[in-house]
């Protein structure tokens, strides 16, 4: 089974399911030899030494919804996984910056912060129906002077 890899060098793992019968699937998939192999350390550490490219259409089913990339270049290589690695560049693509998160977290103050907290209150005490008629009222009356049909206004 082929294993796809994205941009080869700087491979940082992404769990995502790959069906490794692609090519016999996809028969008009070509598949490039590469100028200068790419050896890559395996999580076990073996190196295993990539040597074919293609490019693939990918679909990845993330936490925040699928994302669909084009004509994204994968590095090939032979194994019994059943999935690939996404390099930092591809993931970067995404808006993933994988450095960053790792900085960030090893910088992080713990503080209980909510970025989406409003700093005035919020009140939830219900609108003066009245008062909302009365602006509806006023707004329609604008509208049909302005060339609204009369016949809808009730």
């Amino acid at each position: 089974m082929k294993r796809v890899l994205g941009d080869g060098e700087d491979l940082a793992p992404m769990h995502v399911a790959f069906n490794g019968e692609l090519l016999q699937a996809c028969p008009d998939v070509k598949v490039e030899r590469l100028q200068k192999p790419i050896d890559g350390k395996a999580v076990g550490g073996a190196i295993i030494s990539c040597d074919e490219s293609i490019q693939l259409d990918l679909e990845l089913i993330t936490p925040a919804g699928k994302v669909r990339m084009r004509k994204v270049t994968c590095i090939m290589t032979e194994t019994e996984e059943d999935e690939f690695l996404l390099g930092r560049l591809t993931l970067k693509t995404l808006g993933i910056d994988v450095e960053g998160q790792l900085s960030a977290l090893a910088n992080k103050e713990i503080v209980d912060f909510d970025p989406f907290e409003s700093e005035t209150p919020m009140s939830f005490d219900p609108p003066d129906k009245k008062k909302v008629i009365a602006r509806l009222c006023e707004l329609i009356n604008e509208a049909v002077a302005n060339g609204f049909p009369a016949e809808r206004k009730r």
